[in-house]
């Protein structure tokens, strides 16, 4: 299976992620539990959160940490992502309102990018996914 590495190179919100396909079964998405996700500013955002002059949009970092959980019934494999994020201002059908993005930086069970027969190459595919590590 070839990887969409658009997919993890662009930022999403908790509310339009990204349709990541499980790295154990290949065949699930990954769903992000609202409750499994973990936003919080960076110290230095927090130092300047109270300060008149603060503006999100050009100041704030974010921190975040999820578990994924694969949608495959027969797999429901559970995958750690982690990453930073930034807020931007939008307008919706009201207001301005302020909305958090996030750019997934790593993931961990971790995707396997190359396909090895199964019964040669035990050693390389084992060495080389230690590398990826």
């Amino acid at each position: 299976m070839m990887i969409n590495r658009k997919l993890y190179q662009g930022s999403f919100t908790k509310d339009n992620t990204p349709s990541w396909h499980c790295p154990t079964c290949n065949s699930g998405i990954l769903s992000v539990d609202e409750k499994q996700f973990i936003s919080e500013h960076t110290a230095s955002t927090k130092a300047m959160l109270k300060e008149d002059w603060f503006d999100p949009v050009d100041m704030a970092e974010l921190t975040y940490a999820a578990l994924l959980t694969c949608t495959n019934p027969k797999c429901l494999e559970t995958v750690t992502n982690l990453g930073s994020g930034f807020v931007e201002q939008e307008y919706d059908e009201h207001d301005w309102s302020y909305v958090n993005y996030y750019k997934p930086e790593f993931f961990f069970h971790l995707y396997k990018y190359f396909k090895f027969p199964t019964i040669h190459l035990k050693t390389f595919k084992k060495q080389s996914h230690l590398h990826f590590h």
